[in-house]
This record gives structure tokens, sequence and C-alpha cells, in this order.
């Protein structure tokens, strides 16, 4: 039972691990960081190589992300008046 309770245990350190660094990518795309710098802080952070931050991207908010990019890029466009 103790093996049980320590995967049990490990499971849920792990599910709220990925929660946080979630909460924490949906916060920066909010205030408009590019990917890039989400990535390096994500690795500042969370100590974590730029494969990992990368697959955390990706994976929770992949999407997210591109519409993210795209707006920021047409706000710039749109600030140049073209």
């Amino acid at each position: 039972m103790c093996k049980a309770w320590e995967e049990q245990k490990k499971y849920g350190i792990s599910m709220g691990l990925e929660q946080g660094i979630g909460i924490f990518i949906e916060d920066k795309i909010d205030d408009g960081f590019s990917v890039n710098l989400i990535i390096q802080k994500l690795m500042k952070s969370y100590k974590l190589s730029s494969e990992q931050a990368r697959e955390y991207v990706d994976k929770l908010c992949g999407i997210r992300l591109i519409d993210a990019e795209i707006g920021h890029l047409m706000a710039n466009l749109h600030s140049l008046h073209i």
C-alpha cells in the first residue's frame, strides 16, 4: 500500500505542477509576452530545459499562443498604418 500511496503522491504533484505552469503561461500570454520570452521565463522560474519549456508551451497553450502572436503582429502592423 505504501508504494501505491507514493505513486498517487507523485501523480498529484505532477498534475499540480502542470496546472501551475499552465496558469503561468496563460498569464504571460495575456500580458502579451512572445513565445520565446515565455519559454525563457519558464526555464528560469521552473528550472526547465528549453526543450521541456517548449513542450509545456506546445502541450498546454499551443493554439492560444498562435492566436496571441497573430494578434500581436496585427496590432504592430496597425500601429505602422499599413
